[in-house]
């Protein structure tokens, strides 16, 4: 490492951070930096990174975090956010399934020591002991690594049955130089592996040390968007841009497997349904690949339809430039798992696939293919709101304000947008439930809800002025780097977030209902700091009346009595003076 490698380093740092984070800490951000970098093959949101992000500060003294700074968990290539999802995988995954465990421990110090390597063997011994119960660890973890640790022992114990197969990846990174890393460091690595080998003896753990340098090169490294498909025959329409093609299944999967042996989660963002799970035609694919029959695999299956930017062929390869497979995640899953059970089998595969690859001229034909593929079998219109008119009016309106609304998942990423400009679309739905529905329980604890058609309509709507939209969006973010500047603890401001929106809208506004029109007409210049304090204060003796944490947060009576004193406060009549 040079005093070069440390300048560049920096200078990737603070202008990462302009656009994405400019409210975190240097802290917590290189936490969250080196975290993205790490995970860059799995291309998670940024709610999926957050959901990983574990790490505590001198400020939240709500337990520590142990000298783990990032816990993600993976099966076959899907992020574990919850126990639920981790219970959920019983009837997902068969045998032979891959979990891959990625531990970070993140510091900006210039160099590696062994008090933080000895503190991380400690807790690995602590986590990885699935008889344990938290009374028995040797620190008071905090509550989002004790509830990763349950999600890896929920996940250990529903596919005990089945073989798994478990890598995990131990980062330690720092600004340092690890080519100075001294031998007493790295046998200390190296016993935290073997801890971690003699607690999950099925595991292969791998221990990584991240520098300066090697952090460089992990922000340079481009993605790959450029892929050749090698079939056995190609098909040009008469229309330039589309192909029909067979594939083998083993070309197929090398397609879909990242360099890693990771499934390629990127080729499915635009798929408008995740994967449906343990459901009569997932069987039935599973099953005609486990036993072949007389028929080939393509005359008993729907196919695969490719949208690409650029395409082109010839008779035995197709050239895709930025694909994304819009339908065919259910079909990819099942490949995929096939050749985790049936390595063997899988990589000699020699039965075909159907391919449709298409050349979309624009955005509006992108979505229609998606719309009409996915509509053909039995599936949730929850799924298929993202191609509405009215979600297409917000994203339009959104950019003539300077923000970015991404309607259809990751797309901000191809575009090169900051994520500091980007409005998620449940987050956008999540901001309008709680300041324009007073929901703020629903809006932090199940902001699905929202997208099922009974309730679309309620967040989503023509009769909104869209600048209402934009309000809401705005007010969020103003809203979070008001608690990331007065609240240190993560889980408390999560928990607060919504409900502090609910309130500082009734303060702006000076009303104990406000409609659409009105938030629209909201000047946010004068909701500053003053406004957001006056409506924490009272927020957070409503927060700490039901217990301060999750439940309370997503239970009805904290909602309902934080409605009960914003429409005291401005009932008509008592207004004037009382804000």
């Amino acid at each position: 490492m040079t005093e070069s490698d440390l300048a560049v380093l920096d200078s990737i740092l603070t202008m990462s951070k302009s656009e994405t984070a400019p409210e975190m800490e240097d802290d917590e951000f290189f936490e969250l930096f080196s975290a993205h970098k790490i995970l860059r093959d799995f291309q998670l949101d940024p709610d999926d990174i957050d959901s990983g992000l574990v790490g505590s500060n001198a400020d939240n003294r709500e337990g520590s975090d142990g000298g783990i700074d990032g816990f993600f968990l993976f099966a076959n290539g899907k992020i574990i956010r919850d126990s639920t999802e981790a219970e959920k995988s019983k009837d997902v995954l068969k045998k032979n399934a891959l979990i891959d465990i990625v531990i970070i421990q993140a510091s900006r110090q210039r160099g590696f020591t062994i008090d933080r390597l000895t503190r991380l063997k400690d807790t690995c011994e602590d986590i990885f002991s699935f008889n344990k119960e938290p009374r028995d660890f040797s620190e008071q973890y905090n509550e989002f690594l004790l509830d990763a640790r349950e999600r890896l022992r929920t996940l250990y114990r529903v596919l005990a049955t089945r073989y798994p197969s478990y890598t995990v990846s131990l980062f330690y990174v720092t600004k340092g130089d690890t080519g100075t890393i001294s031998p007493d460091i790295s046998g200390t690595a190296k016993d935290t592996s073997g801890t971690v080998s003699r607690l999950l003896p099925i595991a292969k753990p791998v221990f990584t040390f991240l520098g300066a340098r090697e952090l460089i090169e992990l922000a340079s490294k481009p993605p790959k968007l450029d892929f050749t498909l090698k079939c056995s025959a190609v098909i040009p329409s008469q229309k330039a841009g589309g192909y029909v093609a067979l594939m083998p299944i083993r070309e197929y999967l090398k397609f879909i497997t990242s360099d890693d042996g990771q499934l390629r989660t990127t080729l499915f963002e635009s798929n408008v349904r995740d994967y449906q799970g343990k459901v009569a035609v997932n069987e039935a694919i599973e099953n005609t690949l486990l036993h072949p029959g007389a028929e080939d695999f393509w005359w008993l299956n729907n196919g695969i339809t490719i949208v690409a930017e650029k395409a082109s062929a010839d008779v035995r390869e197709v050239t895709l430039g930025e694909p994304q497979i819009v339908n065919g995640l259910q079909t990819s899953q099942k490949i995929f798992d096939y050749s985790l059970s049936e390595k063997q089998k899988a990589t000699n595969d020699q039965r075909e696939l159907l391919l449709r690859v298409i050349k979309a001229p624009t955005v509006e034909s992108h979505d229609a293919i998606i719309q009409a593929t996915n509509s053909q079998t039995a599936i949730p219109q929850a799924y298929l709101w993202a191609t509405s008119q009215i979600h297409r009016d917000v994203q339009s309106y959104f950019r003539s304000k300077d923000l970015y609304y991404d309607r259809r998942k990751n797309s901000w990423r191809r575009e090169g947008i900051p994520l500091a400009k980007v409005v998620g679309i449940t987050e956008l739905a999540q901001s309008v439930a709680a300041i324009l529905r007073q929901e703020p329980d629903h809006a932090r604890a199940r902001p699905a809800r929202y997208f099922a058609k009974k309730h679309h309509g309620t967040i989503f709507a023509d009769k909104y002025n869209l600048d209402m939209y934009i309000v809401c969006a705005r007010l969020k973010k103003k809203a979070t780097l008001f608690l990331r500047s007065t609240e240190k603890n993560k889980q408390h401001r999560n928990n607060l977030l919504f409900y502090l929106l609910t309130a500082v809208t009734c303060i702006a506004l000076k009303t104990r209902k406000p409609r659409d029109r009105k938030i629209a007409e909201l000047n946010l210049d004068k909701v500053d700091d003053a406004v957001f304090q006056k409506a924490i204060d009272i927020v957070k003796p409503i927060y700490k009346q039901f217990g301060r944490n999750d439940k309370a947060a997503k239970g009805a009576e904290m909602a309902e009595e934080l409605r009960t004193q914003l429409h005291d406060r401005f009932a008509v009549g008592k207004r004037r003076g009382k804000t």
